[in-house]
């Protein structure tokens, strides 16, 4: 959770950087917000359900350990997703777009100023 708040920005900006031309800023970070809500609600749900079914492991009476599903479908779960961010390599088309206008510009310029 906290962790991912100075993340935010970053995937908002990359978000609107992959959907370019196609959807607007507001839109696409608000699919984000929109997915990682229902995916929290989906994962939320899972893990209660695995949490009501665990088993209770009591070693002796001092020391209580239990080792569920619950966390190893957690961890799972966390790997499976930086895997999938490690591996991402979206194209730039903003930034594409905002340089080839500037290349534009410059050659304007230069043109004009060797008249």
């Amino acid at each position: 959770g906290s962790f991912m708040i100075p993340l935010l920005p970053l995937a908002f900006e990359l978000a609107a950087e992959c959907t370019y031309p196609l959807v607007p800023e507001d839109i696409s970070t608000g699919l984000i917000m929109s997915g990682g809500q229902v995916t929290g609600i989906g994962f939320l749900l899972g893990m209660e359900a695995l949490i009501g079914q665990q088993p209770d492991f009591t070693t002796n009476d001092d020391f209580k350990y239990e080792f569920t599903p619950t966390y190893i479908i957690a961890v799972i779960a966390v790997f499976i997703f930086w895997v999938a961010a490690m591996s991402f390599n979206g194209e730039y088309k903003r930034l594409k777009a905002e340089g080839s206008e500037t290349e534009t510009a410059l050659a304007d310029t230069n043109k004009a100023e060797s008249m």
